[in-house]
């Protein structure tokens, strides 16, 4: 006997099979959302104690602390422009319990200054959220002669290769080289291994000057070490509002960092939506505004897609910006 089967009903079979699948999904995701954190959640960060971007976990870190009743450890991995934090996150598991506080060293001038790197930050990283921008701030030591960047652009014109400037990570060095092609000046770059080490090299007078992030530079000059002459922002900064930016003496000239957080590629969408949430919340916070503030930044305000368009859009500014410098690609 021939026995037909009837096909008539497999389309609604398979909508009804897809429905299910889609409500499964929808649980798991939901039931994940849920259940996290249920352990500690560690960040971390590819500076030293001490800096803006360890400060940044670390008062984050409390604040989530009392929301989740879950441990924040903060774990810090400097060296190597950000690359030994960066890869200490890409190898972890994209469950949500490790965060990388990136910023513009890791996810803008890597990509721009250096042609092969160990990680993608497009491809390797889902961005969760920004905590804010800074300016870099123009640093000489307290003695000076150079009360003014007009008076150590004046110097550095009168004596060629004269004078040289303090450089750490990429974001320090891309600054410095911008200094010399738009104010026409030959300053020789000394590069050192971290950020503490340039600001003892300027203070000690071994460089002239150096050009640091808003943090590191705002603890060295209210500890009377070094002093001020110029910040990057486009406008004058609250904490320094009598400190002439280098737009004012080089029209145009505005650099500016950024830090935020982001995880592992396929950290689940929930998850990361959340801790997007928990982090604009926290941005809210009194005393974490005033202390980002206090260091000389800006709190920015973005769901996990805007940081991630915003990432996207810096990473070909700073393209631009390493090739008026004139840096060469490593």
């Amino acid at each position: 006997m021939k026995i037909t089967i009837a096909l008539r009903n497999v389309r609604p079979i398979r909508a009804a099979w897809g429905l299910a699948a889609g409500l499964l999904l929808s649980t798991g995701a939901f039931a994940q959302l849920e259940s996290w954190p249920s352990r500690p959640i560690k960040m971390v960060t590819p500076t030293e104690a001490g800096s803006i971007t360890d400060y940044l976990p670390r008062a984050f870190g409390q604040i989530l602390q009392a929301k989740t009743q879950q441990a924040v450890v903060v774990d810090n991995r400097p060296g190597g422009n950000g690359v030994i934090a960066v890869d200490a996150v890409r190898h972890a598991p994209a469950d949500g319990y490790t965060f990388l506080v990136n910023g513009v060293s890791t996810h803008s001038a890597n990509p721009a200054v250096f042609s092969k790197l160990t990680y993608d930050p497009a491809k390797d990283f889902i961005d969760v959220g920004m905590f804010l921008t800074f300016p870099y701030i123009a640093l000489v030591k307290k003695d000076s002669p150079y009360l003014s960047l007009r008076q150590l652009i004046a110097d550095a014109k009168a004596n060629p290769g004269k004078l040289n400037c303090g450089v750490s990570t990429v974001g320090s060095r891309v600054p410095c080289q911008l200094l010399m092609k738009r104010a026409g000046i030959d300053v020789q770059a000394v590069t050192y291994k971290s950020t503490s080490a340039v600001m003892t090299a300027v203070a000690g007078g071994v460089v002239d000057f150096a050009i640091a992030d808003a943090g590191s530079a705002i603890m060295t000059t209210q500890g009377g070490l070094l002093r001020a002459i110029g910040v990057t922002s486009e406008s004058r900064v609250p904490i320094y509002p009598d400190l002439p930016t280098f737009a004012e003496t080089l029209p145009g000239f505005v650099y500016e960092g950024w830090a935020g957080l982001c995880a592992v590629a396929g950290t689940p969408r929930p998850i990361v939506e959340k801790m997007n949430l928990y982090l604009r919340q926290a941005l809210a916070e009194p005393e974490f505004k005033k202390g980002i503030e206090a260091r000389g930044g800006t709190i920015v305000l973005m769901t996990a897609a805007e940081q991630a368009d915003w990432v996207s859009a810096d990473r070909k500014r700073w393209k631009e910006w390493v090739k008026q410098a004139d840096i060469q690609i490593q």
